[in-house]
């Protein structure tokens, strides 16, 4: 597969479009859009697949640090 494709720029309703050659078609049905100068970038975004997935991605996130900690060997006085 060629790294460079020539593509169709169009209008669709109010919107401009892009048409994608054969060979450069994407799987995903969003993409995430940067401006670098000139040129525009189209990065794919994945959906998870699930909640199993969804919940692996979230596995290198760290847990935020509590500024007080709980204080469960307390006793509550009574009201």
């Amino acid at each position: 597969m060629s790294n460079e494709a020539h593509a169709k720029v169009f209008w669709s309703g109010g919107s401009q479009a892009v048409r994608l050659p054969k060979q450069m078609r994407l799987e995903s049905g969003e993409v995430l859009v940067r401006r670098r100068g000139k040129t525009l970038v189209l990065t794919p975004i994945e959906e998870p697949a699930g909640w199993a997935d969804f919940w692996d991605r979230l596995k290198p996130l760290k847990h935020p640090v509590r500024r007080h900690p709980t204080r469960s060997h307390e006793k509550r006085r009574p009201l």
